[in-house]
């Protein structure tokens, strides 16, 4: 299977454009990935933690640079989501017992909804009860950017955690996607207590589940209560599995640095990068360039470009930048 075709990169390519920033496929607790982590995906698509910038203790017992201004929003909003869909995926399709469509739930009756798959590939979300959106302040926002600035060169050489070597294996034994491993600093996290993620790539296959009827009088499709536990196809993927696990992150936002790099020999006399450090403001959006030795006979020139992926707010002194389509609808996305 090539990296394009796994099924956590398929998935988030088909909510690329949501608001909402990157699509979790792959269950990761929300303990762990959240709002002030430092991290990246590994080559099987699991979150893997450098730092939390808003645990300071160890901040300053691994003698990291500060992270002043490094807090959280107080009261989170909570919203119903229902079932997100990728857009223009699938056709969706209401039922009633024994099968007839129809547009809205009979009265004392009950009602399904049926997604059929009408393009190459499409992906549904499912959010049990609230989702929760947790994020950091437009302050903290800023400070966590700035924080990465004068940490990446460290990052990077940091043999415990293998960063560089991570991102030059991607270069050189998996052609071509480089650019998809780079460094996040999370900002924001939308967390339920359970989810149920489905990736279809057969086109006319469906899903379908009972709607909890409440929540359609409010314009909401979710599945009643009883779908979570009773059989269901096997696309699709629960978790977590147990209340006790705790929340769950479905998506992510936050600043990522894109690598690029290329191969050379070492030359003594050549000049290096000159990486100033920032504390802030539209310096620290420029690109971050180091020259790291591979071995006696080569190095590599390493810069990494900055986006916003998903939205969010930051300071007046920061303007947003980076993808996030601001006229899309939040229960869909863009198709590819």
């Amino acid at each position: 299977m090539s990296y394009k075709e796994r099924h956590d990169v398929a998935f988030a390519a088909r909510f690329k454009n949501n608001n909402e920033g990157h699509a979790l496929y792959t269950p990761v607790k929300s303990s762990d990935l959240r709002p002030g982590a430092c991290g990246y995906f590994d080559y099987d698509g699991k979150w893997q933690t450098i730092i939390h910038l808003t645990d300071q203790t160890a901040l300053e017992a691994g003698n990291w640079p500060p992270a002043p201004d490094i807090a959280l929003k107080p009261d989170p909003l909570k919203e119903n989501w229902g079932a997100m869909i990728s857009r223009n995926d699938f056709e969706v399709n209401l039922k009633a017992a024994g099968g007839v469509s129809v547009p809205t739930a009979p009265v004392g009756g009950t009602l399904k909804a049926e997604y059929t798959l009408k393009s190459s590939s499409g992906a549904i979300l499912v959010a049990e009860g609230s989702v929760t959106h947790n994020e950091l302040t437009p302050t903290a926002c800023d400070s966590a950017k700035a924080w990465f600035v004068n940490s990446a060169e460290r990052i990077l050489k940091n043999k415990d955690k293998g960063i560089f070597n991570y991102i030059w294996r991607s270069m050189f034994e998996k052609r071509g996607i480089e650019e998809e491993k780079g460094i996040w600093v999370v900002t924001k996290t939308y967390t339920a207590s359970r989810r149920a993620v489905a990736l279809l790539q057969t086109r006319e296959s469906s899903v379908s589940f009972g709607l909890d009827l409440g929540l359609h009088g409010a314009g909401i499709q979710a599945p009643e209560a009883a779908w979570w536990t009773s059989n269901k196809e096997q696309v699709w993927k629960i978790a977590p599995e147990t209340a006790q696990d705790g929340s769950i992150p479905l998506f992510m936002s936050g600043w990522y640095w894109r690598p690029s790099m290329f191969s050379r020999k070492p030359d003594p006399t050549a000049k290096k990068p000159d990486q100033k450090r920032f504390l802030g403001g539209p310096e620290a959006d420029k690109p971050l360039t180091f020259v790291l030795p591979v071995d006696d006979d080569e190095e590599q020139e390493i810069t990494l470009s900055l986006e916003q992926i998903g939205n969010f707010e930051v300071s007046d002194a920061n303007e947003e930048h980076g993808h996030g389509d601001t006229d899309s609808d939040a229960s869909e996305s863009e198709e590819e």
